[in-house]
């Protein structure tokens, strides 16, 4: 047999086992994934019952509930000013414009625009995304910032300096936010930072998520927006852009 055709069928031999271990390593990663969904559906089916238990015997009305639009994301563009993805699906799936985009770990950033198929994310690490959030153990709320420099790290900005905060505190979305649902796992504080002549304090905060390894996201979308969500929606309430 001529060497070149063995060398070729080496060649097509261990191009076919990388493809292999790739795709082995992508089932391991969706496996991982679908267990920590499944884990956080149970919880959250469970504390949805406990709220619409405790909404009844308080005679509230019925709140807004969200659904989730599974999602792949097809570029990325990060370690810049303004970082987005872009991800598979758009206004045919129900995806508008500041609807939050998330993993299994937490918030990923919200739709800043979209199409029939397609929709462009703003990551939580650019610097004009604003959210409000809130340390979960004190209900202490801030807003969700990013200084530009690690990828790794937000900031709780406009805490008030009495409010208590502790380091590895939880921080997730607030009723504050105009198009989160509450409690979406933002991160952990990570660090204070307190200057005695002002009336706020900064709270560092290391993400949940890992914004270097994103392969697959969820849209959050309001299962019945109405006419003043919508507005709120349209317009940067609260210091949110």
């Amino acid at each position: 047999m001529p060497v070149l055709k063995i060398k070729k069928q080496t060649e097509e031999q261990l191009s076919f086992f990388a493809r292999y271990l790739d795709a082995i390593k992508t089932a391991e990663e969706l496996r991982y994934e679908n267990m920590l969904l499944s884990e956080e559906v149970y919880r959250l089916r469970t504390y949805r019952i406990e709220n619409l238990q405790l909404r009844k015997d308080l005679g509230l009305k019925d709140e807004i509930g969200f659904s989730s639009v599974p999602a792949d994301v097809i570029h990325s563009s990060i370690y810049s000013s303004d970082n987005t993805i872009t991800i598979t699906a758009g206004s045919e799936q129900g995806v508008i414009e500041n609807n939050l985009v998330r993993n299994s770990a937490g918030v990923i950033g919200r739709v800043i625009l979209t199409d029939n198929h397609y929709s462009i994310v703003q990551l939580m690490i650019s610097n004009n995304f604003r959210m409000g959030a809130k340390v979960e153990r004190t209900n202490t709320e801030g807003l969700i910032t990013w200084d530009g420099k690690a990828n790794s790290h937000v900031y709780l900005s406009n805490v008030v300096q009495t409010s208590p905060v502790e380091k590895g505190d939880p921080v997730v979305t607030s009723q504050n936010s105009t198009f989160a649902p509450e409690g979406i796992p933002v991160g952990y504080v990570d660090s204070v930072f307190v200057d005695p002549k002002q009336l706020f304090k900064t709270i560092r905060v290391r993400t949940s998520v890992d914004f270097s390894r994103m392969n697959h996201v969820f849209v959050t979308i309001p299962n019945k927006p109405d006419s003043v969500l919508l507005k709120l929606n349209s317009v940067f309430l609260r210091g949110e852009k």
